[in-house]
Parts: structure tokens; C-alpha cells; sequence
């Protein structure tokens, strides 16, 4: 049987106790229970249906008999064969609550299986439940803008409590001294995701949203808003018998 919590090694050296996406599951099942009319929706679509611009310049060489190469655009070989899951978090009034999705080239029918997977495991990094996946996605789009993590002392750490990242300019500029005055500010600054998460959870219990500043109001609030949303459910099906 395998292990619910394994350590990896994280690209900075250090020894990360991880959730496994199994042991995940139940958490989120019992935060939206689909006896109470939550679901997730799974879609599957091709790398290159997304790209709707180079669809429509693709017509219009081949309508002139043209290959692709001819009018400098790239083959659709990788673009076919790869693709993108999104999987979506439905309200029982069948509102989106969270989406997310995962691209993958797929070669083998287990590969299908994988990406579908991992649109689900970053659904559930979205709702709060492990977000490792969107650290990644962070960091890569802080090496975008020409930012590159700098080597730390590392030590074992779990992904409740994990060292802050220190960034510098590709150009040699240290921005150590700023990320380290801020360091605690950051820690605490509540992100998009999880402002969303709230408001929907106040919505749902026709609650107005509660003061947000730190990442302790968030937990507060929505132990509170999912309480009361239990409460309300107690109470409709005790109407119903």
C-alpha cells in the first residue's frame, strides 16, 4: 500500500514532507460533499484549439495551398498530440466556484490518465488544499521578469513551514535586503485564490464577506463560513423530514 505522506527533495536541496494527492481527496470531499450537490467537471481539449489566432492563420495557408512553413508558422505535430485538462468546481447552483488546468503531450493511454490527474491535484492546490503546484508556478514567473532564486541554507521542512526564497536580478542586482524586510509581510499577504475562495463561500450562505488583511483571517473565516454552511444544511434537511 502506498504511503499517504512521502519525503521528496525539493530543487533547492531541501527534505519536503508531501501530501500525496490520495490522501488529499478526502479532505476535499468532505469541504464539498457531492451528496450536497458539488461536482467536479472534467474537459479535455488540444494544445492547438486554444490557439485560436494561429487556427485562423492556418486556414487561410492551407485555403491558399500553402504548408505552414511556407507562411512561417510552426508544424501542429507536438500541438495536436498535446493535451490540455481543465477541471472545474461546480456550486450546487452549478456556479463556478474554482477551475484549473494541466497540459501534457500524451503518447500512451496512461499518459491520459496522468493529466487528468494532475488537473485535479491543481484544483485542489487552488481550493487550498496543497498548494506546492502553484509555488512552481510562482517561481517560474518570477524568472520570466528576469528574477532567479538565490542558494539558502536549507533545512527539513514540511509544506506547512518552508524556507522564504531570496530572489536576485539576472544583471547581478541583490534584492536580499529587500526580500528579507518584507519576509513577514509576505508571508502573511492573502493571494487572489484564496480572496475568491471566500467570497464564494460568504455567498453561498448569503454572508457579506468578512474583513481579510492576514492569511489567519482566511482560515478564521472560512472555518466560520463552512460551520455555518453546515449549520444551514442540518437545518434544510431536518425541514425535508
Amino acid at each position: 500500500m502506498a504511503e499517504k505522506i512521502v519525503t521528496l527533495i525539493s530543487d533547492r536541496g531541501a527534505e519536503v514532507l508531501y501530501k500525496r494527492y490520495g490522501a488529499r481527496i478526502p479532505l476535499f470531499l468532505a469541504e464539498y460533499p457531492p451528496k450536497d450537490g458539488y461536482r467536479v467537471v472534467i474537459e479535455m481539449t488540444d494544445l492547438l484549439s486554444l490557439q485560436k489566432g494561429r487556427m485562423a492563420l492556418l486556414r487561410e495557408a492551407i485555403n491558399a495551398g500553402k504548408k505552414p512553413c511556407d507562411v512561417g508558422l510552426p508544424g501542429i505535430e507536438n500541438d495536436v498530440n498535446t493535451l490540455v485538462c481543465t477541471a472545474r468546481l461546480l456550486d450546487p447552483q452549478e456556479r463556478v466556484i474554482r477551475s484549473a488546468s494541466a497540459s501534457m503531450k500524451i503518447e500512451e493511454h496512461k499518459d491520459l490518465e496522468a493529466l487528468e490527474t494532475a488537473a485535479n491535484q491543481r484544483l485542489l492546490a487552488a481550493l487550498d488544499f496543497g498548494g506546492e503546484m502553484l509555488d512552481e508556478d510562482e517561481d517560474r514567473d518570477l524568472a520570466a521578469q528576469g528574477l532567479s532564486r538565490t542558494a539558502q541554507p536549507q533545512t527539513r521542512t514540511t509544506l506547512a513551514s518552508s524556507t522564504p526564497d531570496t530572489f536576485e536580478q539576472t544583471d547581478g542586482t541583490d534584492l536580499t535586503s529587500e526580500t528579507t524586510k518584507n519576509q513577514d509581510e509576505n508571508d502573511n499577504k492573502i493571494s487572489a485564490a484564496e480572496r475568491r475562495m471566500i467570497e464564494n463561500l460568504a455567498r453561498r450562505v448569503n454572508q457579506p464577506v468578512p474583513p481579510l488583511q492576514t492569511r489567519a483571517d482566511v482560515k478564521k473565516a472560512r472555518q466560520a463560513l463552512n460551520a455555518l454552511a453546515r449549520q444551514q444544511r442540518h437545518g434544510a434537511s431536518a425541514e425535508a423530514h
